[in-house]
């Protein structure tokens, strides 16, 4: 349960930033995954991998 809401608030996060025409880049370099990376990003899936794949889901 605690992985699936840190979901859906990284997806909300990745949208907001799509709704004010954020760039992957620009989210990344706003560090909206920060408050997460301790516990969450380790090994391939850091923030980049994950907030990307968020992003690209999000704008298909």
């Amino acid at each position: 349960m605690i992985y699936h809401a840190m979901l859906v608030a990284l997806c909300g996060r990745v949208q907001d930033g799509i709704d004010k025409g954020m760039t992957v880049n620009a989210m990344l370099k706003a560090k909206i995954t920060e408050d997460l990376d301790a516990k969450w990003a380790s090994g391939f899936m850091g923030p980049t991998f994950v907030v990307q794949n968020v992003y690209n889901s999000l704008t298909k």
